[in-house]
């Protein structure tokens, strides 16, 4: 945190050296003027020296220009702008950064815009654009970075994008474009990153996506995309983050995709038509932190050679077609917190190493053709809150280690050949936090009951340490919106009133793009009320976000919606109070202490 503030302070220290400027050509100051009329300058946030003299435009918020009066860069995220973009911007010839995002600007993206010929970035996510991309934007030929997500855009992505030989960034996701994806895209062999999620986007993946040798991030869920995984996609050395899930791809998994390198941490093909064995070749991916193929049609055996993944946390296999028994080497998986093959057809007994995976909170091995005895050494699992073993073959009694499950709260052997007592205590806590029933109906004389050990006399109280209800109430922070909201996040901040913190998560910004500060780019921030009539906060506490990979209650990976820009100091988020949702801006006053002010506050509405 102390490097944050630092990179803060300085680039706050050099964009306060300012420059003395003259005055901007007329064609430049009456574009400025165009958008201060199109999109209700009036009522800006800020619009501090909007329309004054001429020579003073290089003051204006949000403009900035060279030393030879040419306005360089143009930014005015999130400024209350509604309205339209107006044509005249694309007279701006010396723009190198156009910054309009989160605002409430709808209609087109103007075609003009592919006049900027020495645009490097633009960023228009966060509004409530429509129309189609604009081919146009195909002459930006120095743009690094081109960041559309986030509106209501439609139509085809242009193949003329595939021109774009610069550009790093790509990013489309949450809008409505539909078609196929370009062949061309796979020209960009600068690019970094490539976000397409949550759009129409139908057809084959192209295999020359297997081109861009720079990629970390591939992200094409949820979209309706078709036909097998190219095997090129094994080409892509650099990728990081590869996420395919909720399409309709089918066939199987090129065995070709074990040749990604050690950098992959995240391989997400759920919920698709995939089918045939999981290659072995997946124990290769010695990197892998996710692995989710749930929902798919895999059938075979699950390969040994997922033992070699060490750095695994999430290994999700459920609701597939998967037969015989569950691979003793899993349980050299030592880093795993969630291991679920529920809803398969599993045989054979339930491995002993299972017992050695001590991070585990949730094992989901239910409805299966699981035989056998519940292995004692499960009893080891001092972090499992989940035992779910229900709809199997398990016979034998239920063993005693079973009681050394103090973090258990919710356990359910339902349907099985179980014979004996239940031999399980509830924790009260674990009860009121999780509000789940710990139950076992089998053949019990106290079936379907909760009944304490039998050598004490009163239930035992669980030990609920502050590091894991007080100072970090949940594996992420945040919750998950009323959908009457509309948002396009499905994780927003949260004022938790009982300890007078906000628990937020932000993404690091740097001069507009993403950034990180020791190689983390998300962060998990407690904010504690410093000051209710000054409206400040306090940042005690940080971490990364959403570090173990938990998925939220609709089984989605949350998102972070707050951004600090470390240029400015300000930070942006929506935050959940008791009774409203707020869009929110703060300010960094003070990096010494970590203060931060309210800036403004606008309550949302409901649709």
């Amino acid at each position: 945190m102390k490097s944050l503030i630092h990179t803060v302070h300085l680039l706050l220290l050099t964009s306060l050296a300012g420059l003395a400027y003259s005055q901007v050509s007329q064609i430049d100051r009456d574009a400025l003027i165009a958008l201060y009329n199109a999109t209700d300058g009036a009522n800006w946030r800020d619009s501090t020296n909007w329309l004054g003299e001429p020579g003073t435009e290089c003051t204006w918020k949000g403009v900035q220009c060279d030393k030879d009066d040419s306005i360089i860069s143009l930014r005015l995220m999130l400024n209350y702008l509604t309205g339209s973009i107006p044509k005249e911007l694309g007279n701006l010839r010396d723009l190198t950064h156009l910054d309009l995002q989160r605002n409430s600007l709808s209609g087109s993206i103007p075609i003009e815009l592919g006049n900027l010929k020495n645009l490097e970035f633009l960023w228009l996510q966060f509004n409530s654009l429509s129309g189609s991309i604009p081919s146009e934007l195909s002459n930006l030929t120095a743009l690094q970075g081109l960041y559309l997500y986030n509106n209501s855009l439609s139509g085809s992505i242009p193949s003329e994008l595939g021109n774009l030989t610069n550009l790093g960034w790509l990013w489309l996701q949450n809008n409505s474009l539909s078609g196929s994806i370009p062949a061309s895209l796979g020209n960009l062999k600068k690019l970094v990153w490539l976000y397409m999620e949550s759009n129409s986007l139908s057809g084959d993946i192209p295999e020359t996506l297997g081109n861009m040798k720079s990629i970390e991030q591939l992200r094409l869920r949820r979209n309706e995309l078709s036909g097998p995984i190219p095997k090129t996609i094994g080409d892509l050395k650099t990728v990081q983050y590869l996420d395919l899930a909720y399409n309709s791809l089918s066939g199987n998994i090129p065995s070709e995709l074990g040749n990604l390198t050690e950098e992959l941490y995240g391989l997400l093909l759920d919920n698709n038509s995939l089918s045939e064995d999981i290659p072995e070749s997946i124990g290769n991916l010695l990197g892998l932190k996710y692995l989710s193929l749930n929902d798919n049609s895999f059938t075979g055996a699950i390969p040994a050679e997922l033992g070699n993944l060490t750095k695994l946390e999430t290994l999700y296999l459920y609701r597939n077609s998967l037969i015989g028994s569950i691979p003793p080497e899993l349980g050299n998986l030592t880093n795993l917190i969630q291991l679920r093959l529920n809803e398969n057809k599993l045989s054979g007994s339930i491995p002993e190493m299972l017992g050695k995976l001590k991070n585990l909170t949730r094992l989901y091995l239910y409805q299966n053709s699981l035989t056998g005895s519940i292995p004692k050494e499960l009893g080891n699992l001092s972090n499992l809150t989940h035992l779910d073993l229900n709809n199997n073959s398990l016979s034998g009694n239920i063993p005693e280690e079973i009681r050394n499950l103090k973090s258990l709260v919710l356990l359910d052997l339902s349907n099985n050949k179980l014979t004996g007592s239940t031999p399980i205590w509830a924790s009260e806590q674990a009860l009121l936090n999780m509000g789940t029933a710990l139950y076992n109906d089998n053949l019990f004389d106290e079936a379907a009951t909760i009944v304490p050990d039998a050598e004490t006399t009163e239930p035992e109280t669980a030990k609920v340490s502050p590091e894991t209800t007080i100072e970090w109430p949940s594996p992420y922070n945040g919750v998950t919106p009323d959908a009457s909201y509309g948002l396009e996040f499905n994780n927003i901040g949260v004022l938790n009133s009982a300890d007078a913190t906000i628990y937020v998560c932000l993404r690091i910004f740097t001069d507009g793009l993403s950034s990180s500060v020791n190689g983390v780019s998300q962060f998990d921030m407690g904010l504690k009320v410093a000051s209710l009539s000054d409206a400040t906060v306090q940042i005690t506490k940080s971490r990364e976000f959403n570090a173990i990979g938990a998925l939220n209650e609709e089984g989605q990976t949350p998102d972070c919606s707050g951004v600090f820009e470390t240029t400015t100091g300000a930070y942006t988020d929506i935050i959940q109070t008791d009774t409203s949702v707020l869009e929110t801006t703060w300010n960094l006053i003070d990096p010494t202490n970590l203060i931060l002010k309210l800036d403004s506050a606008h309550e949302l509405k409901a649709n």
